[in-house]
C-alpha cells in the first residue's frame, strides 16, 4: 500500500442505514390490505358500470367478492409481491413516507393499466389502473406507522441525550 493512502471501506455506500425499513410484517400487511381492497373495489366498479338496482348490485358484489379472493390470490402473489418489492427497495433511503405512498400508487396504477391495455380492451385500462392505484396507495398508507424509520430513532436518541438521560447508541 502506498504511503499516505488508507484502505477502502469494506462496504462502500453502507456508511448510513436505510431511512426506512419495511420488515416482512409491514410489507405483507400492506400487500394483504391492497389485495383485499382491490377484490372489494373491482366488483363494485363492474356492478356500478351495469344497469343494476341497489339490491341487484349488492347481490352481484356478494357473489363476486369471494370468488376474486380465491382466484386472485395467486396472481396477486406472483405479480403483486415482486412489484411491491421492486417499488419499495429503491425508496429505502427516502425518509418521507408520503413519497413512498405516492410512488406505490403511481407505479402500481401504471403497471396495472399497461397490463390491462396489453391483454384486454383499452376502455378497461384506465378504470383498472385507478382501482389498482387506489388499492396500492391505501395499502401502503395503512402501514406508515409500522414501518421502521431510522431517522425517528436517531432524533429520539439525540433528544434523550440533550435531555441528559441515558440513551442507547444508534446502531
Amino acid at each position: 500500500m502506498a504511503e499516505g493512502t488508507e484502505p477502502a471501506p469494506a462496504q462502500p455506500g453502507r456508511e448510513r442505514p436505510p431511512a426506512q425499513e419495511y420488515g416482512s410484517h409491514a410489507f405483507l400487511l400492506g400487500w394483504l390490505i391492497t389485495f383485499v381492497l382491490f377484490c372489494a373495489l373491482f366488483p363494485a366498479w363492474v356492478g356500478l358500470s351495469g344497469a343494476y338496482s341497489a339490491n341487484e348490485f349488492a347481490l352481484y358484489w356478494l357473489e363476486y367478492f369471494p370468488g376474486l379472493l380465491l382466484t386472485g390470490f395467486m396472481p396477486a402473489m406472483v405479480i403483486g409481491i415482486p412489484l411491491g418489492l421492486l417499488t419499495a427497495w429503491p425508496l429505502r433511503r427516502i425518509p418521507n413516507q408520503w413519497v413512498h405512498v405516492a410512488v406505490h400508487t403511481v407505479v402500481t396504477g401504471a403497471v396495472a393499466a399497461a397490463v390491462v391495455l396489453l391483454v384486454h380492451a383499452p376502455e378497461a385500462a384506465l378504470p383498472m389502473g385507478l382501482i389498482f392505484a387506489i388499492s396500492a396507495g391505501i395499502g401502503r398508507l395503512s402501514v406508515v406507522k409500522i414501518v421502521t424509520s431510522h431517522q425517528a430513532k436517531q432524533a429520539a436518541a439525540a433528544a434523550a441525550a440533550r435531555a441528559g438521560t441515558a440513551a442507547t447508541k444508534y446502531e
